[in-house]
């Protein structure tokens, strides 16, 4: 199966002529571990999944869960039954680079990457109200998103299929 990943800078927007910038870009890592639900409609949105590569890398998954009710009919009494399923969820991978500010994620067919990117910043809001909001933009240029990746020591190999924004 061809997964699809997008490159994104992750920029302090709300206190970016703060004097301690530095500080809140090393306090990203632990917003997001820290993160609380975060309950948009029917929806439960978290991170999961966290952990940390050599290096100071971040890995996870943007996860979103909810209780479906699935409705069949009984043939025989004519009559239709209502079944809860606990949680039916779906889930982004994501690597985050808090040294370049680069975040690399999943774009699927359930969690697109508008939606992955507001819950993204409103998640990490809550890991860490003093960090301010984040503003995440994605790198648009194939030679601007290798020129970033290229301080990602970890990786080995990596291919993308990069499609222009409109």
């Amino acid at each position: 199966m061809k997964k699809k990943y997008l490159a994104a800078k992750i920029n302090i927007n709300e206190n970016i002529y703060g004097d301690n910038v530095t500080e809140m870009i090393q306090m990203i890592p632990d917003a997001i571990k820290a993160a609380k639900h975060l309950q948009v409609k029917q929806w439960t949105w978290s991170f999961s999944d966290i952990g940390e590569i050599d290096d100071g890398l971040l890995h996870g998954k943007l996860s979103k869960a909810r209780k479906e009710i699935k409705e069949t009919l009984d043939l025989k009494t004519k009559t239709t039954q209502h079944t809860v399923i606990p949680n039916s969820s779906e889930s982004s991978f994501f690597i985050y680079d808090p040294v370049n500010e680069i975040l690399i994620f999943e774009e699927t067919s359930k969690l697109n990457r508008e939606t992955f990117i507001e819950i993204f910043q409103r998640l990490v809001y809550l890991g860490n109200i003093n960090i301010g909001n984040i503003v995440i933009k994605l790198v648009p240029r194939k030679d601007e998103l290798y020129s970033k990746i290229k301080g990602i020591e970890v990786l080995t190999k990596i291919e993308f299929d990069l499609i222009p924004l409109t």
